[in-house]
């Protein structure tokens, strides 16, 4: 009698695939999650030079700086993103609210833009802006999701503009400048990035994460 032999993959084969399939897998959510990151990072860097163009032109119309700008502790909060819009100046995506404060959703789950005002927090950076679609209930000083100490106000777009008219934004013209340094121009503007460190410049270092709208080493 003639024995059927049975082909199929032994166990050692079948480990040496299932590895070389973790280690793909693995390779691929790396390079996404990289990708990802280095496209928060860009998008970062067009809100800091869209916001620096945005009170340029804002000074030029109004031939002095608004009592929003003045009043915003240096934070592209609320008030600011309303006279931005006010005077078209910058695109800034806002989503309606309910009477509790929170973000409304469409049918499919999409917040529902609000374009006649500005965001209820002000200008986040992506992270700030990622972190409330994922969790609408979050006020503007609460903790992070995942980041002790760390709020979502944090996350709002920092400026400084040149108050006194002398060609640079010092210490003092809505709050401190990076590194306590003069900085040539009427605006910077910045993003402290992903941790939202705000203790930076402490080491007369160029903050990595950070996004500018300046090229670093023009303080004096």
């Amino acid at each position: 009698m003639r024995c059927k032999s049975k082909s199929g993959f032994s166990l050692l084969e079948m480990l040496v695939v299932v590895g070389i399939l973790g280690t793909l897998i693995a390779a691929l959510v790396g390079s996404y999650t990289y990708v990802q990151k280095m496209a928060w990072q860009v998008q970062a860097q067009e809100l800091v030079t869209n916001a620096a163009t945005a009170l340029t032109l804002l000074l030029q119309k109004e031939g002095g700086w608004p009592s929003e700008i003045l009043d915003s502790r240096g934070e592209f909060n609320q008030g600011v993103c309303r006279i931005i819009q006010e005077h078209h100046l910058m695109d800034i995506t806002a989503y309606q609210v309910d009477g509790s404060g929170n973000v409304k959703y469409d049918g499919d789950g999409k917040p529902v833009e609000n374009k006649n005002s500005p965001d209820r927090y002000g200008l986040l950076d992506p992270w700030g802006r990622r972190a409330l679609w994922r969790n609408p209930s979050l006020t503007l000083g609460s903790d992070m999701p995942g980041k002790p100490g760390v709020t979502l106000r944090d996350h709002l777009i920092q400026f400084r503009v040149d108050i006194d008219f002398d060609g640079k934004v010092s210490d003092g013209e809505l709050g401190n400048v990076p590194m306590g340094k003069a900085i040539p121009g009427s605006v910077i503007v910045w993003s402290v990035g992903p941790s939202g460190n705000k203790e930076e410049w402490t080491t007369g270092r160029y903050p990595k994460e950070h996004r500018l709208s300046w090229s670093f080493g023009l303080e004096r």
